[in-house]
Order: C-alpha cells, then sequence, then structure tokens
C-alpha cells in the first residue's frame, strides 16, 4: 500500500456551471442541475487521507440536482439552509442539522436551499473490501433507511464522525490509524443507518470454526500487526469465512479476532516502549505505528494490561 498522508485543499468559485462540475468530479458522480444556473459562490475544504476525506460546503441558491450513483460510503450531514433528498422511494428532509446516507450505486435527486454541509465518505475499494465477505462471493448490504433509527443512533452518529473529524485533522496519522479511521466510519454507519446485512451463517461457518483456524488465524495476526489488516485479511488468510473465524475464536479462546489483534498491538508497543530511547521516541509516535490514534485511550489500555503508563516504561 502507497505511504497516506493528510492532505487539505480548497476550491472557491462563483460560477454554478464550474461548481457542480467541480463537485462532480469531487464525488466521483455526474450532477445534472435544474433551472436556470447562475453566478453563485461555492466555498469547498477537504480533508483527505487515503480511502477517507472530511469536505465541507457551502453553496447558497435554492437548487434542483439529479446526481447518478456514487460509489463507496457517503454520509451529508447539513450545518445550515435546508437539504431534501429522494432516493429509492425515500423521502428525507433535513432543515439545517441531522445527517443523511446516500447509499452506495444509486442515483438520487435533490433540492438544496443555501446549504452548508459535512460530508463523511469513504471510498469504494474500502467500502466494498468491508462489505464482503473474504471467503464467499461478494455481497452488498442493502441499506433500508437514510436517517439514523433512533435518537441514541443519532448521537452515536454525531459522536463517531466527529472523533473521526478531530484525529483527520491531525496531519501525522500513521496509515494505520487513517485506514482504521475509515473501517470505523463504516462500522458505525451499518450500526446507525437501517439495513440487511448477510442472511444467516451457512452451516460451513460452524464446520470451519476448528482449532486448526484459530491457529493459522493467530499466527497470521502476529505476523502482520503492525499493518492495515482487519476481519477480512484474518479470515482469507486462512482461508475460511469470516464468521467462522469469529466462531473459532468465540469458541476456542473465548475472544473475538479483533480483541485478539488489539492486545498483539498493544503487546508491540509494550516491546518498542521498552526498546526505545526517551531521547528519540515518544509515547504518542510508538502508540500510532501500532495504530492506537487516541493517547488517552491508549494509556488506559496499556495501564489495565501491565499496571504502569506507557510513559513510565519509556523511562524506565
Amino acid at each position: 500500500m502507497d505511504q497516506l498522508t493528510v492532505e487539505r485543499s480548497r476550491f472557491v468559485s462563483r460560477n454554478a456551471q464550474e461548481n457542480w462540475e467541480f463537485l462532480g468530479r469531487a464525488y466521483g458522480t455526474g450532477i445534472r442541475v435544474h433551472g436556470e444556473v447562475s453566478v453563485s459562490p461555492l466555498n469547498y475544504d477537504r480533508i483527505a487521507a487515503g480511502p477517507l476525506a472530511w469536505d465541507n460546503v457551502m453553496l447558497p441558491g435554492d437548487w434542483s440536482i439529479d446526481i447518478d450513483a456514487v460509489q463507496g460510503l457517503l454520509v451529508t450531514m447539513p450545518t445550515a439552509g435546508q437539504w431534501q433528498m429522494e432516493l429509492g422511494g425515500h423521502d428525507v428532509r433535513l432543515p439545517g442539522t441531522g445527517a443523511a446516507l446516500v447509499t452506495p450505486g444509486m442515483p438520487y435527486q435533490a433540492r438544496l436551499t443555501h446549504i452548508a454541509v459535512d460530508v463523511l465518505s469513504v471510498g469504494p475499494a474500502l467500502f466494498d473490501a468491508f462489505m464482503h465477505d473474504a471467503h464467499a462471493p461478494p455481497r452488498r448490504t442493502t441499506f433500508t433507511g437514510l436517517t439514523p433509527a433512533r435518537p441514541s443512533d443519532a448521537r452515536l452518529w454525531a459522536t463517531t464522525a466527529a472523533y473521526v473529524h478531530t484525529t483527520l485533522a491531525n496531519a501525522d496519522l500513521s496509515d494505520l490509524i487513517i485506514c482504521q479511521l475509515a473501517r470505523l466510519t463504516v462500522a458505525c454507519a451499518l450500526q446507525v443507518f437501517p439495513n440487511e446485512i448477510l442472511p444467516d451463517p451457512l452451516s460451513m461457518d460452524s464446520n470451519d470454526a476448528t482449532s486448526d483456524t484459530l491457529r493459522r488465524a493467530m499466527a497470521f495476526i502476529d505476523d502482520n500487526a503492525y499493518r492495515d489488516i482487519g476481519l477480512a485479511e484474518i479470515a482469507a488468510s486462512v482461508p475460511v469465512t469470516t464468521r467462522a473465524v469469529q466462531y473459532a475464536f468465540q469458541r476456542h479462546a473465548n475472544t473475538t479476532p479483533l480483541t485478539y489483534l488489539r492486545r498483539v498491538r498493544l503487546d508491540g508497543a509494550h516491546a518498542d516502549l521498552r526498546a526505545a530511547s526517551p531521547s528519540t521516541a515518544t509515547v504518542t509516535d510508538i502508540a500510532a505505528r501500532w495504530g492506537f490514534a487516541h493517547p488517552g485511550r491508549f494509556a488506559a489500555a496499556y495501564r489495565s494490561v501491565y499496571g504502569t503508563t506507557p510513559a513510565a516504561t519509556l523511562h524506565s
């Protein structure tokens, strides 16, 4: 994987046609405007890293537009104005604030009135990899609702999106953290936006959940914990389905694959802290190297396992 970097970009224009063409390129889709296309200023700011992007878009005026299907995951979060969207029989109106999912692969119509909106998106390659089973034929999720189902889901999305934005705004992130932020975004979207995912597990998933599956999966995690790996990559290394790996860890180790991965990464950080010199290394750098983006949470997890702080280990 190429080295990922956090990049900032900005686009400002008063040419309406140029604005819509730019937004079409930014989101990899076609946009057709209804009615008179007049002068209207667009202010567009993007923070992007690899498959993940956070945009802030401000567009005055009253617009009716048709938008071709987008790929990957895209969630719009208006902060001002009126946002009305019709997609797949759903009619979503967001007065000022809220969140609406743009379902991957489906065209839609929208009516925007003096809109200011934040957009959190995950590129199609990572989104598809997350959604597909590692061993079975690819299957796509069908989203059955475009807004969070409950107030608690809306709060969860708002909290998660804010965390992703704050972390992404830090220009010094490892590839591992960037990809984990993208995975977190997809996982949260699946949690809060109503959807139908994979069917019930097949019987072979249970049959494949053997101690040998566990051994192979653990060996892969041990050798690759420093890389951007997730459940799909772990399952593919065996190879079995992702559900079979989950069953194997639950059945034979009373844990989950990602919990084990987190512990291996914690052990890796512990070893690096013991070997490093305080004059040339920092706790934050070592934590980031092993995928821990939040220093406070890393310190709490570290203390719970090793009974001391990361800084104490580094300076010992």
